[in-house]
C-alpha cells in the first residue's frame, strides 16, 4: 500500500520540477511522506472521500513549500507554491496568510503589493464566510489598509478583527491605535509623525 503511494506521489512530477536542487527536491517528497501519514492516522475522523485528501493534503504541501521558499527569500518560487496551494483549497487560510507575507516582502513595489493583499482578501472574504471569520485576516487586511493611507477601511477591518479576538492578541490594541492617530493626521492634515511626538 505504502509503495503504491510513494509510486502516485513520484508520478506527480509537476509537484518536484520548481525545485532548484535534489536537496530540496528530497526535503519536499519526505515533506509529502510525512503529511500523508499523518492524515492516514486521522482518515477515519475526517469521513473525506478520498480524492478530498489528496486535494488536502497536496494542498498542505504546496503551502509548506510556499512558506520554506519564502523563509529562504525564494519569492517567486513562494508565489508559485502558495497559489497552487489556492488553487487546490481556496479557502486555505494560512496560505492566504502566507501569500501577503509574500507580497510585503517584495520590496520592489510597495504600494502595489499592499494593493494586492487588499484584493486578495477582500475576493476571499466576499467569496466565502469562514475566511470573514478568522480575525487574522481581517488584522491583515487593515495593515494594507493603513499601508495605503486608506484609515477608514484601515479603522473598519482593526475593528472587525477585536470584535473577534479582543484578548488573544494584544497586538490588535496597538495597531487599532496606531490607525486612529493615522485617521486624526489625515483629517486635520498633520503629519503623522507629529502627532507620534
Amino acid at each position: 500500500m505504502e509503495t503504491r503511494k510513494r509510486k502516485k506521489i513520484l508520478q506527480t512530477s509537476e509537484l518536484f520540477s520548481p525545485f532548484p536542487s535534489r536537496k530540496l527536491q528530497h526535503f519536499f517528497f519526505s515533506l509529502v511522506l510525512d503529511r500523508l501519514h499523518s492524515k492516514q492516522k486521522h482518515q477515519n475522523k475526517d469521513n473525506m472521500p478520498m480524492f478530498q485528501q489528496y486535494d488536502s493534503l497536496v494542498a498542505d504541501t504546496y503551502s509548506a513549500c510556499g512558506k520554506l521558499a519564502l523563509d529562504m527569500d525564494l519569492l517567486p518560487l513562494a508565489f508559485q507554491f502558495l497559489s497552487k496551494a489556492l488553487d487546490r483549497n481556496p479557502i486555505h487560510i494560512v496560505t492566504l496568510l502566507l501569500l501577503c507575507d509574500g507580497y510585503k516582502k517584495d520590496t520592489a513595489t510597495v504600494a502595489q503589493n499592499h494593493t494586492r493583499v487588499v484584493e486578495l482578501l477582500v475576493n476571499s472574504i466576499n467569496s466565502n464566510s469562514e475566511i470573514a471569520r478568522d480575525y487574522r485576516i481581517w488584522k491583515e487586511l487593515a495593515l494594507s489598509y493603513a499601508k495605503l493611507n486608506i484609515p477608514h477601511d484601515a479603522l473598519n477591518s482593526i475593528s472587525q478583527a477585536l470584535a473577534m479576538e479582543p484578548a488573544r492578541d494584544s497586538s490588535l490594541w496597538v495597531i487599532q491605535s496606531r490607525i486612529l492617530l493615522l485617521l486624526i493626521s489625515v483629517t486635520q492634515q498633520q503629519p503623522f509623525e507629529t502627532l507620534l511626538a
